[in-house]
């Protein structure tokens, strides 16, 4: 059976306790999606779509709408000077994926790059976003290519929006029968056209059951993060050694010197970048 839901989000306090949330909100103003990523609309069990190369179709209440990529652009939120063709990265703004993924991971490139290899804080949280509400899914495990291109122009401060990736995932995600839970995205399409005038809709309901939120247990789970001594938060790199205690002001994305660290292999464990020099033994 077909399953329905809000959009996922971090739990609150999370990102004030790791210090990431005002870093996060910069790089969204940067790249114009600072009002795409404020998600407060509930959602239903409005969902049809259809796209083609020019234009993206929606039927609310037996009504067609029609928009372009451009417009279906402003109707999710992103700023009116973003962009949508994603070629355009590569062609104006020097964007080569394996070279970008070298710039943010000494892990070598594949098809299906880990998120936990990202070294720099902001990133690695700001691809886990993008896999729950960007490209919404289940498996919040891996960066795929045309999400390293969302934090390539989060990180140059580029305006793209990737909505022509969305739809195509949209569309996916209809096709496999995998969960919904982009409900409160098209409840803002719907908005946006007019749909919703004088519509009478039943909402999900705002109940654990419809809504996901990602809080300090999964990065746990997960290997990202790790609990120290008086409620300290380390994050975690698998294969190394190093940690980075958080928060970390001088690794804030757009003033760290570098966005991946200097790690290597080893088995004495240390911090790096941290308040302190804390060995991870003596944090545990």
């Amino acid at each position: 059976m077909r399953t329905y839901a809000h959009a996922k989000h971090f739990e609150p306090t999370l990102l004030v306790r790791i210090g990431l949330g005002r870093d996060m909100q910069h790089a969204f103003k940067q790249a114009g999606w600072n009002d795409f990523d404020h998600i407060t609309e509930q959602g239903s069990y409005l969902f049809s779509i259809e796209s083609n190369e020019t234009s993206i179709s929606f039927r609310f209440f037996n009504e067609d709408f029609t928009l372009s990529a451009g417009q279906f652009s402003l109707a999710l939120g992103f700023h009116k000077k973003c962009f949508t063709n994603p070629n355009i990265l590569s062609a104006d703004h020097q964007y080569e994926r394996m070279s970008w993924w070298g710039t943010i991971s000494t892990e070598p490139y594949s098809v299906k790059n880990s998120i936990i290899s990202i070294h720099n804080p902001t990133l690695q949280f700001l691809a886990k976003w993008i896999a729950m509400v960007v490209h919404s899914r289940s498996d919040l495990r891996l960066c795929f290519s045309y999400e390293l291109q969302c934090l390539y122009a989060l990180a140059k401060k580029i305006k793209y929006s990737p909505v022509l990736s969305m739809l195509t995932h949209w569309q996916n995600m209809i096709t496999a029968k995998t969960p919904i839970d982009i409900t409160s995205l098209v409840t803002r399409v719907a908005t946006y056209v007019g749909a919703l005038n004088n519509a009478q809709l039943t909402y999900l309901p705002m109940t654990e059951e419809y809504q996901t939120v990602i809080g300090l247990e999964h990065f746990i789970q997960g290997h990202m993060l790790r609990k120290g001594l008086g409620g300290s938060l380390f994050m975690c790199y698998h294969g190394y050694e190093e940690e980075v205690e958080l928060p970390c002001p001088t690794l804030a994305l757009y003033s760290a010197r570098s966005l991946t660290l200097q790690m290597q292999k080893e088995q004495a464990r240390r911090s790096v970048a941290t308040r302190g020099q804390t060995s991870r033994a003596a944090q545990a």
